[in-house]
């Protein structure tokens, strides 16, 4: 009786497949602006998130500032309050949804305020000042800003624990953190 294999059969090939990464668009991106003397610093911003169709977060920012207008406080009769400089840029904080409406906000998220960004300057004579940006801030020499850019971020609403809502679902996870 033949034994192995039968005449005329080879080892055949086989196939392998080859899984090929397909590029993908990274979801957060370092953007680094040079913002020309007598521009608006705000409205650069706001643009690149217009012309990007991204949302973003300012990281830092360093320069010079010749003018900025400031929220004055409700207590002090409201109002803008315009600063003359130069004043060196220590820091602009803040972040800007593009159209907020696209995102699915989970359970229980609230919708961010509108636009909203802080400042911290400083005069020549060291004396720091700063508050919420108002209006225009106007650029002098060398401002540099440095944003994160991201899309379709995930919005959640934060409740710190023990101040949950009862909903009548002590179980329920919406996302809290």
């Amino acid at each position: 009786m033949p034994r192995g294999r039968p005449s005329g059969s080879k080892n055949k090939p086989k196939t392998t497949s080859l899984l090929v990464a397909q590029p993908v668009e990274p979801s957060m991106k370092l953007v680094i602006i040079n913002v020309d003397r007598g521009k608006d610093i705000m409205q650069t911003i706001l643009n690149v998130a217009h012309q990007g169709c991204v949302s973003l977060t300012v990281l830092s920012a360093s320069g010079t500032v010749t003018s900025v207008t400031l929220c004055n406080s409700p207590n002090d009769g409201g109002g803008a309050l315009m600063l003359h400089g130069p004043f060196t840029l220590l820091s602009i904080n803040g972040s800007y949804f593009y159209n907020n409406n696209q995102y699915n906000l989970h359970s229980g998220a609230t919708r961010s305020p509108p636009v909203s960004f802080g400042i911290h300057l400083s005069t020549s004579k060291g004396k720091i000042l700063g508050g919420a940006i108002g209006g225009n801030v106007i650029a002098g020499d060398d401002v540099s800003i440095t944003l994160s850019t991201f899309s379709h971020p995930e919005i959640y609403n934060c409740v710190p624990k023990g101040e949950e809502e009862d909903d009548g679902d002590k179980n329920n996870n919406n996302n809290n953190y």
